[in-house]
C-alpha cells in the first residue's frame, strides 16, 4: 500500500497470496456478493457470465449483449478471462457432458456448477 493511501476505520487489507498476483487462482466471493465488472456501464460479473452462457464467445459479443467492455475498455481483460474459464468448463464437461446447443434452449438455461 502506498504512503498516501489510507483505509477507513475498521477496514482491513486482505493479504494476497502469490496465486492471486499471478492470476493462476481465481478469486472466490461469498455467495450473494455481486462484483461490479464494468464501471462505465454498471455491468456485474454475473451478468457477463450469463451472456457467455447464452452464447457470447468474444468480448465484442459480450458488449453487444450486455454493454460490458464498450466504454473505457479497462474491464476487457476480465471479460476475456471469463470467456476462457467458461470455454474451459465446456471442454471439461463440467455440465455433465451435455452438448452446447442444449443450453440455448430456454428449459436448459441454467448449468450445473
Amino acid at each position: 500500500m502506498s504512503a498516501g493511501t489510507s483505509l477507513a476505520p475498521g477496514m482491513r487489507v486482505r493479504p494476497r497470496s502469490p496465486a492471486d498476483i499471478d492470476g493462476r487462482s481465481p478469486l472466490r466471493y461469498p455467495r450473494g456478493v455481486r462484483v461490479l465488472l464494468c464501471q462505465c456501464n454498471t455491468v456485474f460479473e454475473h451478468e457477463v457470465i450469463a451472456c457467455v452462457r447464452r452464447g457470447a464467445r468474444t468480448v465484442e459479443e459480450v458488449g453487444d449483449d450486455c454493454e460490458a467492455g464498450t466504454g473505457c475498455g479497462s474491464c476487457r481483460g476480465a471479460i476475456k478471462t471469463i470467456l476462457e474459464e467458461e470455454a474451459q468448463k465446456r471442454r471439461g464437461g463440467r455440465d455433465g457432458g451435455a452438448p452446447e446447443a442444449l443450453f440455448q434452449l430456454p428449459l436448459f438455461k441454467t448449468r450445473k456448477e
